[in-house]
């Protein structure tokens, strides 16, 4: 990547970054979003706790507009909602 970023720098254009380099991130991340959404045992309780951690994602995400509390809040929303699912339902 160094050296195609001095060959382009030393043609002096506009663009110094690949197209194919800026398409590659959102893609993993879409490609990593597809697969947490579908529990690796699919039961009832699973299917909940990834739809309430997506919406709890979701809404903190449309409030704040960052990455770090959203995440934080929808691994923890799944958590316990995957706890206190299997507690009621499976004891």
């Amino acid at each position: 990547m160094q050296r195609h970023l001095l060959r382009r720098a030393d043609r002096n254009t506009a663009e110094s970054m690949p197209l194919w380099l800026s398409v590659l991130g959102p893609s993993m991340v879409a490609a990593m979003f597809g697969v947490s959404l579908v529990p690796a045992t699919p039961t009832p309780v699973t299917w909940a706790a990834t739809a309430f951690g997506v919406v709890l994602t979701l809404l903190i995400w449309y409030r704040t507009r960052s990455l770090g509390w959203p995440i934080l809040a929808g691994v923890a929303t799944y958590g316990m909602a995957l706890v206190l699912g299997n507690m009621v339902f499976y004891q």
